[in-house]
């Protein structure tokens, strides 16, 4: 999992909650964009995930396990390859 995954899940439209899994075996439940903090001068390692009663945890990405959500799936990244070339079977 990367930051900019991450980024590209919250900025889906429609908006839909995920649920992020953590190794520790924690799940935290995302209800609404505004709720995950991803400045963009920050490090890409970490982000803060706040819920309605107040409380917030303070997360490293590469601790993500996974994320569960309904809906499209966001766009996957394409690299270039080292020749310029698109990845086989993308235009």
């Amino acid at each position: 999992m990367t930051i900019e995954s991450l980024r590209r899940i919250v900025k889906r439209q429609p908006f839909e909650p995920f649920t992020i899994h953590m190794n520790d075996g924690r799940a935290l439940r995302v209800t609404h964009p505004d709720f995950v903090l991803l400045p963009p001068h920050w490090r890409s390692t970490e982000l803060v995930v706040a819920f309605p009663d107040g409380t917030w945890d303070f997360v490293y990405v590469r601790k993500i396990s996974s994320v569960r959500s309904k809906g499209k799936a966001p766009p996957l990244p394409t690299k270039k390859r080292k020749n310029g070339d698109e990845p086989e079977g993308e235009e």
